[in-house]
């Protein structure tokens, strides 16, 4: 973010040019003050980058655009004009409450409230969120780091995965997943301390992977002692155990 709250500044490195080059751009726009960027990394769908933002609200910065253009994504209508006002979900925290994902190429938004837990998709046709699916918040008792509800980790279609405390217990986090199809949630796992976990989904790389054929090689059977030779010290060092080393005798 710039200074002031002027907007927010990129620096994107190209693989493409020679040598190590760096471009900055900049998106002046006004934003609160309070403003930062939700969660760890981007999510990289339709060649743009996008951050969640702690007003809801979602970054997207385009990759392919020599002059580095970015955009603002409006948080769904439906959290400002429906949500708050109903006691059943209620006010959200965007830092805790909610997570940005990508599930089967579209961009999806997790936001957990009082009782219900709603999964956002975006169009990029209509340029609008739709809900997908309202889940039940199994365990209003179970709280999030701030005292909210459990936090929302990550979803991937099939499976969701929430994390959450109990008042009496603190500081240790409990992993709960819940499936779709199942309508079930169940404990997965424990984290000692709540407050310094950090949770990441695996993302796939932006860079090209080039995809180079080996030639053919022939191996001679003058090669096959020091091949042998080779392979049982890699075993012995997997099986931690030392080396022997065999001499054979020639007539």
């Amino acid at each position: 973010m710039l200074n002031k709250c002027r907007g927010y500044g990129f620096r994107v490195f190209s693989s493409e040019e020679a040598g190590v080059v760096w471009h900055e751009f900049q998106f002046l726009k006004e934003v609160y003050y309070r403003t930062s960027i939700v969660g760890p990394q981007p999510v990289f769908v339709h060649d743009c980058l996008h951050w969640l933002t702690s007003d809801g609200n979602v970054l997207a910065f385009d990759t392919k655009s020599s002059t580095g253009q970015a955009t603002i994504i409006n948080l769904p209508r439906e959290v400002l004009h429906v949500y708050l006002n109903d006691p059943m979900y209620g006010a959200i925290n965007f830092m805790f409450d909610a997570v940005l994902e990508l599930v089967r190429g579209v961009l999806t938004l997790v936001c957990s409230f009082k009782k219900f837990i709603v999964i956002f998709c975006y169009d990029y046709v209509s340029r609008k969120w739709k809900v997908s699916y309202t889940l039940p918040n199994f365990k209003p008792d179970l709280v999030g780091r701030v005292g909210g509800p459990a936090s929302p980790i990550c979803f991937d279609g099939e499976k969701l995965f929430i994390f959450g405390r109990y008042r009496a217990a603190p500081r240790t986090g409990y992993l709960y997943e819940y499936v779709l199809e199942m309508k079930t949630y169940k404990k997965v796992g424990e984290v000692f301390n709540m407050h310094s976990a950090i949770f990441f989904s695996w993302e796939p790389t932006l860079a090209r992977i080039p995809k180079t054929e080996l030639p053919p090689y022939k191996v001679h059977s003058k090669h096959f002692p020091e091949i042998t030779a080779t392979l049982d010290e890699l075993r012995c060092l997997i099986a931690n155990k030392p080396r022997v080393d065999h001499v054979t005798k020639t007539p």
